[in-house]
């Protein structure tokens, strides 16, 4: 009658292993050399790092000076603080706004997906590439926006094969979320400028026409900032350079070449396992 226990001594996989350890170790050095000859052949991808320090105006105390008329500056778009403009540069810096803006006037969608462009023929293979499907790429292939909360720099970080085109996409992204809301900024203060004069053109007392025009003052400071600053939401503090042709960040042949030698050690196991559960095989047919 055959026996019920199909387990396999430990002693007798270290015993096949022994037996064959030569052709293992074979093995084990064609999965790690295959990984790394991959690493070597698999294009390589540059990252190109920009450090920006969002800029903010804090009107905390001036809103707090004027009492009843906070609902006012409210209504006339004054009531964020610094907290919220920075949060509106960075959440502009990585929104799909700018991605699409940039990937449309750049023409990147045949670059982005260049595996499936015809260069000679200026046509796609198969079916076209949409907008959408570009931005979703850049999103999660090229652009990454890391933010510090413990010393309030922001990090662009922009992945890509060519390490210059990298660069120059970084630093240009950077331009383009400071014009978006210099311009957004410059409409703000002059939507608030027309309404702050209604209002002080109908103010009952001196002392209200005295605080909407101090209130006409800040909007008049940001429209000088936004007019003659071009860094005007992001300070850069260190712009973005191309790296050098050894500074890849993948494939990483360290990576590569362990990850190909648990994949070596992975079937070698299996296959020392399964010769090991053989001879228990065959002596339960034979019990048969």
């Amino acid at each position: 009658m055959a026996s019920s226990d199909s387990s396999i001594p430990l002693s007798q996989v270290v015993a096949v292993l022994r037996l064959h350890w030569k052709g293992y170790l074979t093995v084990l050095l064609v999965a790690a050399l295959a990984a790394l000859l991959a690493a070597l052949i698999l294009p390589r991808r540059y990252e190109a790092e920009l450090v920006l320090l969002p800029r903010g105006t804090d009107r905390g105390a001036l809103l707090s000076s004027l009492g009843q008329l906070a609902g006012v500056a409210a209504l006339a778009g004054l009531g964020s603080a610094e907290s919220g403009q920075r949060a509106e540069a960075i959440q502009m810096l990585q929104s799909q706004v700018l991605a699409r803006d940039f990937i449309h006037d750049n023409n990147l969608l045949p670059v982005l997906f260049a595996s499936h462009w015809n260069q000679s023929r200026q046509a796609w293979e198969g079916r076209e590439r949409t907008l959408n499907e570009g931005v979703a790429y850049f999103d999660h292939k090229v652009r990454n926006v890391v933010e510090d909360r413990r010393t309030g720099l922001v990090t662009l970080r922009i992945t890509w094969h060519d390490r210059a085109q990298a660069a120059a996409w970084a630093n240009e992204l950077v331009h383009r979320a400071n014009e978006q809301l210099r311009r957004r900024a410059v409409a703000r203060a002059n939507s608030a400028i027309e309404y702050l004069k209604r209002e002080a053109n109908t103010a009952e007392t001196v002392e209200v026409q005295q605080s909407l025009y101090r209130l006409m003052e800040e909007q008049y400071k940001t429209l000088l900032l936004a007019n003659v600053n071009a860094d005007y939401a992001f300070s850069v503090i260190d712009p973005a350079v191309a790296p050098d042709a050894r500074q890849y960040v993948f494939p990483s042949k360290r990576l590569f070449t362990l990850g190909g030698f648990f994949a070596g050690l992975i079937v070698v196991l299996t296959l020392a396992f399964l010769e090991a559960a053989q001879p228990k095989t065959s002596a339960a047919h034979d019990e048969r």
